[in-house]
């Protein structure tokens, strides 16, 4: 009977990997082909102050972070609080943080932000999505002025550890 019941477990487990690497694959091949692109420079409005900005920046010098999200994604809420920690113990600073929400209206992202500590600059931008094809969230791009230098999806151990040296660097 155990041995059954541990060839079921192996099929079951089997079956659940192969599912999930079925559902990423699309988005890993994905981010793999976007790496080295370069987007556009454009003006947004930042939802949470109001206040106009360019994303991404035209200078080379300037690296950031996009994060691209959703309020109904759990794994986005992690990313994001690791983020904020991240700010609040002084290894990355808000304003190379773009939070980046066009799955959702503007009032619900709004709604959002009110209720949230972060001091990310948040946007919408169809055009980033689009032209970078996200294909799900959170969905983590790291910028030089407007070139793609990595791009990953999902909730990521060393991710955090990434950003901060990837952003400390000048």
């Amino acid at each position: 009977m155990k041995k059954k019941w541990n060839i079921t477990t192996n099929f079951i487990s089997i079956l659940l990997v192969g599912f999930i690497i079925y559902k990423q694959a699309p988005a890993v091949l994905n981010n793999f082909k976007k790496e080295g692109s370069t987007l556009i420079p454009k003006e947004y409005v930042d939802l949470r102050t109001n206040k106009k900005l360019e994303f991404p920046s035209k200078n080379l010098q300037n690296r950031s972070l996009a994060i691209f999200w959703a309020t109904w994604c759990g794994p986005c809420k992690v990313e994001m609080k690791r983020l904020h920690q991240s700010v609040q113990e002084g290894k990355l600073k808000a304003h190379q943080i773009y939070a980046i929400n066009s799955f959702e209206s503007e009032s619900t992202i709004r709604r959002f932000i009110g209720q949230s500590p972060y001091e990310f600059r948040f946007i919408s931008s169809a055009y980033a999505v689009k032209a970078l094809d996200i294909k799900s969230t959170p969905t983590t791009v790291l910028l030089e002025g407007p070139h793609v230098n990595s791009m990953s999806s999902g909730l990521s151990f060393i991710g955090i550890w990434r950003a901060e040296q990837y952003l400390a660097k000048k």
